[in-house]
């Protein structure tokens, strides 16, 4: 889950990733859309030119057969 705002107001949203298709989802309010790894990636970590930052994250140890 991605918080992008300040401490007291912002927006939440989260990115899927389907392993049996190798493909990232941007989930946010009533949309769903096909993004890249590398911006999943920058916007969870964070950086000077923009206020997001993951504040959850969801970790699924299974086994595909």
């Amino acid at each position: 889950m991605i918080h992008d705002g300040m401490a007291d107001n912002g927006h939440y949203y989260t990115y899927l990733y389907n392993r049996v298709e190798r493909i990232w989802y941007k989930l946010e309010d009533h949309k769903a859309s096909i993004v890249d790894e590398a911006i999943v990636m920058e916007e969870a970590l964070g950086n000077s030119k923009m206020y997001k930052s993951a504040c959850n994250l969801f970790y699924v140890n299974s086994f595909i057969v």
